[in-house]
């Protein structure tokens, strides 16, 4: 944890301008509207996040969720980081030495109120990017992470393995800031562009992106990243004095259920949920 994006959608990685400046995070955000926006407005905001989508691999949102919005969301990760019963994935998560990160399982049902707003506002552009313009997507994971004070940098990594997902199957991962996260705070890095596929050469970044220069997503409370599952990231060190939290769930588009995913969920929520532009689907009872 900290899709790819349609084939040859990118581009091939020789077209970028090797003069080109440093990419920035506000290079990667996208347009929110406001709650006034027009049709118009809202339009334009989903064509530029599908363009940072298709050439980058990672769009972010600043402040899409309101602190109201997000409050409660934040009171459920700290009530979950210290539930015995809560399911523990941290023994998978890369750097968890010392007790520094905690990667638990947190209950839909009990992030249910920010995904209904979140998908009330990306519904359009996720439903887009991942290949199921008038579908819902199935919930792979959902979960949170807290880097404490004194995590290490994570190696940069994939989630999944990029050679077999980038031809078979489109998902994405979305973070959710809980906190104002500063670039020392153990901040998501990304590296833009590595999500490409290209079937003649699908490692041709290398597993850790090679030369392309990370970008650390210092954000607001209430932010949202959606990032390429194969795209080059990384958890960075905690050297402030605070906690990085962040809730984040998976969505599954066109293909198939990627491979080599940690699949973070409540056992009771597998299968069981649906993301659509008008909030959360629960499947019919087995």
């Amino acid at each position: 944890v900290e899709a790819r994006c349609e084939p040859g959608a990118a581009g091939s990685a020789g077209e970028d301008d090797a003069s080109a400046p440093p990419i920035t995070v506000e290079m990667l955000s996208a347009p929110v509207p406001g709650a006034g926006a027009s049709d118009a407005e809202r339009a334009h905001a989903t064509a530029e996040a599908l363009r940072l989508w298709r050439r980058h691999g990672v769009v972010v949102f600043p402040g899409l969720l309101t602190p109201d919005e997000v409050q409660p969301l934040l009171r459920a990760v700290r009530a979950a980081e210290v539930d015995p019963n809560a399911t523990d994935y941290s023994q998978v998560t890369r750097d968890s030495s010392l007790g520094a990160r905690t990667h638990k399982a947190l209950p839909v049902s009990a992030a249910r109120p920010a995904l209904d707003a979140l998908a009330a506002r990306l519904g359009s552009f996720l439903a887009t990017a991942l290949g199921e313009p008038n579908g819902s997507l199935p919930v792979l994971e959902s979960g949170f992470m807290v880097t404490r004070p004194g995590a290490r940098d994570q190696a940069f990594h994939r989630d999944v393995a990029p050679g077999v997902v980038s031809a078979s199957s489109l998902s994405a991962s979305v973070q959710l800031v809980l906190v104002d996260t500063a670039s020392n705070q153990g901040a998501l890095q990304v590296k833009p562009r590595t999500h490409r596929f290209d079937p003649v050469a699908p490692f041709v970044d290398g597993v850790d992106g090679g030369d392309v220069a990370p970008v650390a997503l210092a954000l607001p409370e209430g932010s949202v990243v959606v990032y390429a599952l194969h795209l080059v990231h990384r958890g960075s060190a905690n050297t402030a004095a605070a906690d990085r939290l962040f809730y984040f769930f998976t969505l599954k588009g066109r293909g198939y259920a990627p491979p080599g995913l940690a699949y973070t969920i409540e056992p009771t929520d597998i299968a069981k949920y649906r993301l659509a532009a008008n909030g959360l689907e629960q499947a019919a009872a087995r």
